[in-house]
């Protein structure tokens, strides 16, 4: 179904063989059956096959310590510790 709407050999191969791979021609023809214009399915399937570059060729750091106590760098990611937390003091 991509094939509608590229034609270069080179933008194929490279959707075909990211992660997206499998969802390409599903998500065209769900965009073709709700009307979408041509201009539209082009650009959703670029974006869809956009992140494959960015993730594989930018490694993680990952800076803090694990809820499952796992080191940082073992494969796991958690969200950065909070700043100092913010204070109210109520007013009686």
């Amino acid at each position: 179904m991509i094939e509608t709407y590229f034609t270069a050999p080179r933008v194929l191969d490279r959707m075909r063989s990211g992660p997206m791979a499998p969802y390409l021609d599903e998500l065209a023809a769900e965009l073709q059956s709700h009307s979408y214009s041509r201009k539209s399915v082009r650009r959703q399937l670029r974006n869809a096959d956009a992140p494959r570059g960015s993730l594989e060729n930018r490694p993680m750091r990952i800076t803090s310590k694990a809820a499952n106590g796992r080191e940082a760098g073992q494969g796991c990611y958690t969200a950065p510790e909070p700043s100092t937390a913010i204070q109210f003091r109520v007013r009686g």
